[in-house]
């Protein structure tokens, strides 16, 4: 029997109650869903409005992002960069420093933005793609681009231009599907990981003639020009998928699948979404609703996220702090809670490479179908790498930049009190987004918050009273953060 859920309610609108009230957990909880954590402030504000207003304002605000003439927050002169083009860039060195760039500027928008940044991270282990197999800048950047700014609009017409980016052509090797000499790859993962899901409402002989759709659209790995359609190459020929004859190609298979397949896909899609959104098992009955409000709206997405995240199951206490943090929302959502300066490239550069390190490799996942996830980001080795590398490049590489903005952050935090027994419970649950009730952790988490002052300097009696202000409180800080970063708490959101 497979594993159930044990998140409770319906899609019907969240009513705050007695035994589930609205407060700072649910929304942290939101936040931690709809984007990389809480700030202070966005908790204190989030508190004064309805769980259904904040909703609406974060998906508001990724619009805004989307709409705006300024939404590109990051326009690079390569862009556009060609070989043809290239006076001042040469072709084989460059490359790598243009993706670098282009991380670093990405985890700044997570860092910055909320839910335009977090949903573009989904869409790229869904459409995914890898660098190292097209290695062309502008084919880059396009891509990030429609990952940032389709992800909220229609899915049909997302499917439409992903499969038009240079980046998927190369990597699928959708270039390569000529009439003479069809090439099923892209054909095959459109169906089986893009659509429908493996095995779901399809045949080989499908797969077959919807390559033979696709073919005539060209990119190239050497030159970098702007993708195109070649009539001389596409397959003009009458083909038959599912069970449906037609003179299709690219925009009209793609519209078949809707057509002839849009329940499939909207199930497939919504089942995708709960498992990054809510949890890794999912709902079936909760999918299945959403879904058809999928297909009523179109496939547009909107409706489907307003009413998940409206929603009584989403905000169930059994919902709360169970999916297992990606290596980017350990660092991110540490950085936004803790008002960390991060405009260092040199420090978000060394924060891409521990991502690396604990498997989470922006633009390059291991493999088509992307990065596994939740349980999956957990092993003996990351992590021991996951306390090491976040207490090192956290605590080491930004202390002496974004010290100062940590200790003015913490005393809000535990409104100015010098009550030490106070002080470290608060600030630990203000990290880890829930209370800890277990006595012994807030002991050890006091050893570790005193480090090496006096005995008897946390004493009310001694004439050595802590207070916020001491000297070393920046220290105690990341002690007491290198401490809550072990816990097993800290690795849920």
């Amino acid at each position: 029997m497979p594993p159930q859920s044990c998140i409770n309610g319906s899609l019907a609108q969240y009513v705050p109650t007695t035994d589930q009230p609205w407060n700072a957990e649910r929304v942290a909880h939101l936040y931690n869903r709809m984007g990389f954590g809480a700030t202070f402030e966005e908790l204190e504000s989030g508190l004064l409005e309805s769980s259904w207003d904040l909703v609406d304002s974060l998906i508001d605000e990724a619009i805004s992002k989307i709409n705006s003439v300024a939404s590109a927050q990051f326009s690079p002169v390569w862009q556009d960069y060609t070989q043809e083009s290239n006076d001042y860039y040469d072709f084989t060195v460059q490359i790598n420093l243009h993706r670098e760039e282009l991380q670093v500027n990405w985890i700044k928008q997570m860092i910055e933005q909320n839910f335009r940044a977090k949903l573009s991270l989904f869409w790229h282990n869904h459409f995914v793609t890898k660098f190292e197999d097209y290695k062309c800048s502008s084919y880059l950047y396009k891509y990030y681009r429609l990952l940032m700014d389709s992800g909220l609009g229609n899915f049909r017409d997302f499917v439409k231009d992903i499969g038009k980016s240079g980046a998927m052509l190369m990597f699928l090797n959708g270039s390569e599907n000529e009439k003479s000499d069809p090439n099923e790859n892209y054909a095959r993962e459109l169906l089986e990981l893009f659509t429908l899901g493996e095995g779901n409402g399809y045949t080989e002989n499908d797969i077959m003639e919807a390559a033979r759709a696709l073919t005539g659209w060209k990119a190239s790995f050497f030159v970098c020009e702007l993708p195109y359609f070649d009539p001389n190459l596409h397959d003009d020929g009458m083909k038959t998928i599912f069970g449906q004859t037609g003179n299709y190609d690219h925009d009209s298979l793609i519209d078949l699948i809707f057509q002839e397949r849009g329940n499939e896909v909207a199930h497939y899609i919504c089942r995708k979404l709960y498992r990054y959104f809510v949890y890794d098992i999912p709902d079936e009955t909760i999918v299945s609703q959403l879904a058809q409000i999928f297909v009523d709206n179109d496939f547009e997405f909107i409706p489907v996220f307003e009413v998940l995240f409206k929603s009584q199951h989403f905000f169930d206490e059994n919902a709360i702090n169970v999916r297992i943090k990606s290596p980017l929302e350990c660092f991110v959502m540490v950085i936004r809670k803790l008002d960390m300066e991060y405009d260092n490239d040199v420090f978000l550069q060394k924060i891409f490479g521990a991502c690396r390190d604990l498997g989470q490799h922006l633009f390059n996942p291991p493999d088509v179908s992307g990065w596994r996830e939740h349980r999956a980001w957990i092993t003996e080795e990351t992590m021991t790498k996951r306390w090491n590398g976040l207490c090192r490049y956290l605590i080491e590489f930004m202390l002496p930049e974004t010290g100062d903005n940590m200790v003015f952050l913490f005393r809000k935090i535990v409104d100015y009190s010098d009550d030490v027994n106070l002080v470290v419970p608060r600030f630990i649950d203000y990290v880890l987004d829930k209370p800890l009730f277990y006595s012994p952790d807030y002991n050890s988490a006091l050893v570790a918050f005193k480090l090496d002052v006096p005995e008897n300097y946390f004493d009310p009696n001694s004439t050595g009273t802590w207070t916020l202000y001491y000297g070393d409180i920046d220290q105690q800080l990341c002690a007491l953060l290198d401490y809550v970063i072990r816990l097993p708490e800290f690795q849920l959101c």
